[in-house]
């Protein structure tokens, strides 16, 4: 493993939440070796990064459930998550919460800190998909 300096000081702010993220965060987009990706994650935020972005169609949850595993032994309280929704899951409330229980099944968490729309549903008005993503607050 490659190991590289983090400047755990170096944090940005979330909009207008007051949430504070390392400058550097982690993807689990095409994750192609999960065994080795659990290791080095664990090592990045032991290190000093906290912010960790996965979505629901990656390797179908598997990213998730790897993200989870990381949040096992490390703490939940050292890890920003942020995943997404597919646009098919934001078309109702319905759809949302289901969605949402699932992700938050395979995280093997309570919360996520930021729940976003993967990317937006032509068949609805952007104000429709927002108002049911709120749902899940």
């Amino acid at each position: 493993m490659v190991k590289f300096p983090i400047d755990g000081s170096d944090r940005k702010k979330i909009g207008k939440t007051g949430e504070y993220v390392s400058a550097i965060g982690l993807g689990t987009w095409a994750i192609r070796d999960y065994s080795s990706a659990l290791e080095t994650f664990v090592y990045a935020i032991e290190h000093g990064i906290d912010n960790i972005d996965t979505a629901e169609m990656y390797d179908n949850g598997k990213a998730e459930e790897i993200v989870g595993e990381v949040i096992r032994r490390v703490g939940r309280d050292k890890v920003f998550i942020t995943t997404k929704l597919l646009p098919e899951h934001v078309v109702s409330k319905d759809a949302v919460l289901k969605a949402t229980k699932a992700c938050l099944r395979r995280l093997g968490v309570s919360e996520v800190d930021l729940l976003l729309m993967h990317w937006p549903n032509p068949s609805l008005t952007i104000s429709e998909q927002v108002r049911n993503l709120e749902e899940a607050l």
